[in-house]
């Protein structure tokens, strides 16, 4: 844990958007974000500057959703009609991203229709959660922490209180990528923006160092 006070400022104004596509999709790969950042990367080659991916997974309440195992029996995850296709982009690229509409791209045989969408601007929340921050696992919890703490320092945002948890790993053609979950509490709303804004590492065009709201850290005590 990693734990500072300070107090809140005043600024709003954002010019990152979330936008947000309806799918037709039955299943996917466990494991498809490589794939499919690379098949939207044939459409939107500009996808790999300043824009994030987030990761296809099955509605839940909450933020409770949890990357299912590859120790499962199988290794797709059933998507409902609810399901989204969402990518974090600048609002400058608001035009360009509407070609991803009417287009059909295919995850390891498993087709994704991608229809109409909407977006909405990235606004400033106390709490910010991200599932899937790149990490050596050969470092302790301590060291990630303070490894993390440093990087965004270098953006000028000081977090405040930090908690680790959850790991993972996804394969990518010649390298395993390990991650682990990471939430910041007590941002002010000008850390909170700039951090959703450029996110975490250079690798957001495949679902990692993406910045989501969470509940307040103190909600449950």
């Amino acid at each position: 844990m990693y734990w500072i006070e300070e107090n809140n400022s005043d600024n709003n104004n954002s010019d990152t958007i979330d936008y947000t596509f309806n799918i037709n999709c039955k299943e996917i790969p466990i494991d498809h974000i490589y794939q499919l950042s690379k098949s939207i990367e044939k459409i939107l080659p500009w996808i790999t500057s300043n824009t994030g991916l987030h990761h296809i997974h099955c509605p839940a309440e909450g933020n409770g959703w949890e990357r299912p195992s590859s120790t499962h029996n199988t290794n797709t995850i059933q998507l409902s009609k609810r399901t989204k296709l969402k990518l974090r982009i600048p609002s400058s690229r608001l035009n360009d991203i509407k070609k991803l509409s009417s287009q059909t791209i295919f995850i390891d045989g498993y087709p994704i229709i991608i229809n109409n969408g909407n977006y909405k601007p990235v606004t400033p929340h106390e709490t910010l959660f991200s599932r899937f921050i790149p990490y050596n696992p050969e470092a302790s919890e301590e060291e990630f922490i303070q490894l993390f703490a440093q990087k965004l320092q270098e953006h000028d945002i000081i977090p405040k209180k930090i908690l680790c948890g959850k790991t993972n790993s996804f394969q990518f053609p010649d390298k395993t990528i390990s991650t682990r979950s990471i939430m910041i509490a007590n941002l002010n709303n000008e850390n909170s923006l700039r951090l959703q804004q450029i996110g975490y590492g250079t690798m957001q065009h495949f679902g990692f160092g993406i910045f989501i709201p969470h509940k307040d850290i103190n909600a449950d005590r």
